[in-house]
């Protein structure tokens, strides 16, 4: 009989979206390969249909780029296997994960080989614009929770629908309603980190809301390195522009009761700038958009798109040229000019001559001085 294999294979690391992988006993079918994950997994988990025989099963027996993993784990009752690296196997771009023909005894009859995308999250320069899924779902390494859920309606994209218009950067907006009854609704970040190097960075978005004017309203928050959420004012950060416009009502159960918030309606999208509040270049964190609603009426609901980082680095110092050493131009040698030897002059042999007539005595020449 034929068994169905269904291999899972997830990035375990925070944040990181799940890499479905299909194969039977006799080939390998429609592998949902070629996803995008933000942060470097360790962990591969892989769930059976069927139960596997824990002998069968090698650390080798799945490659991330040609590495086998370090260990394997087997649990619920033989049908999940993780494959574990000591250090992530996966590199930045393009990844291949591989499971040879025959592994364990539920493996693929030939080798099976599936890609996977690992972009880092860098800081400066992320943008989500949500455009990029079909709606409701939300783009991979983005996660939601109901605090406290009366309807069941998480955060989600959305590309029609109140409050208008639906996205700032079209076709979609992540969005969540305002119920009339007590709520807490979550939508969290992957986890971001700026490089280093940067001394200032600011965060941008914009946002349409149109939330019960101060009984319903919504916060941002920030989570470094795995700590509590704390407002992004409580955290240090200050708005630029876009900044809370209002503090919720105590008066009927709202979990932001006494807090600033944005509440009421902003009229289509306001750009909401943030500086400060974030951590140190190097550390992680989360942001986390949070719309919390009483039980005293209810509105439309809150979109947030187009989000952005820019950050600043320090302008280098030119580096001077070094003023050239003056090399000393060498006074010349004055090369004395030889004294000339006069060279006697041979005399004639005489002629005979004519008795001169007497002439004057001439005045003596003095002989020239030689030259030095």
């Amino acid at each position: 009989m034929t068994r169905a294999t269904t291999l899972i294979i997830s990035a375990i690391a925070l944040l990181n979206g799940v890499v479905p992988l299909t194969a039977t006993a006799c080939s390998v079918t429609s592998p949902s390969c070629g996803l995008t994950v933000f942060t470097r997994p360790t962990d591969f988990q892989i769930n059976l249909s069927d139960p596997v025989n824990p002998g069968s099963v090698q650390p080798s027996d799945l490659t991330v780029n040609k590495i086998p993993a370090d260990s394997a784990v087997i649990s619920n009752g033989n049908t999940t296997i993780d494959f574990i690296f000591n250090t992530s196997p996966a590199g930045q771009g393009l990844n291949t994960m591989h499971i040879p023909a025959g592994a364990f005894d539920c493996g693929p009859p030939v080798d099976f080989n599936c890609t996977f995308f690992l972009e880092p999250v860098e800081g400066c320069g992320f943008l989500e614009s949500f455009d990029e899924v079909t709606p409701p779902a939300l783009p991979l390494g983005w996660t939601v929770i109901n605090g406290i859920n009366p309807d069941g309606i998480l955060w989600q994209t959305s590309d029609s629908g109140n409050p208008t218009p639906p996205a700032f950067s079209l076709p979609n907006a992540a969005w969540v309603n305002d119920p009339d009854a007590i709520s807490d609704k979550y939508l969290y970040s992957p986890s971001i980190t700026i490089p280093l190097g940067v001394t200032s960075v600011f965060l941008f978005f914009w946002q349409n809301y149109a939330l019960e004017d101060g009984s319903d309203g919504g916060v941002l928050e920030i989570s470094v390195d795995g700590g509590p959420f704390v407002d992004i004012l409580a955290a240090g950060g200050f708005f630029g522009e876009g900044g809370y416009n209002g503090t919720i009502s105590t008066c009927c159960g709202n979990p932001l009761a006494g807090r600033q918030a944005w509440t009421g309606n902003s009229g289509g999208f306001i750009e909401t700038s943030v500086a400060g509040g974030l951590p140190s270049p190097g550390v992680p964190f989360v942001l986390r958009w949070r719309m919390g609603s009483d039980s005293s009426g209810s509105s439309e609901g809150w979109r947030i798109d187009a989000l952005q980082f820019a950050c600043e680095e320090p302008t280098p110092s030119p580096t001077p040229f070094p003023t050239p050493s003056i090399t000393p131009t060498p006074t010349a040698t004055v090369t004395p000019t030889p004294t000339l030897t006069p060279t006697a002059t041979p005399m004639a042999t005489p002629r005979p001559t004519p008795t001169p007539r007497p002439r004057p005595t001439p005045l003596p020449r003095s002989s020239p001085a030689p030259r030095p």
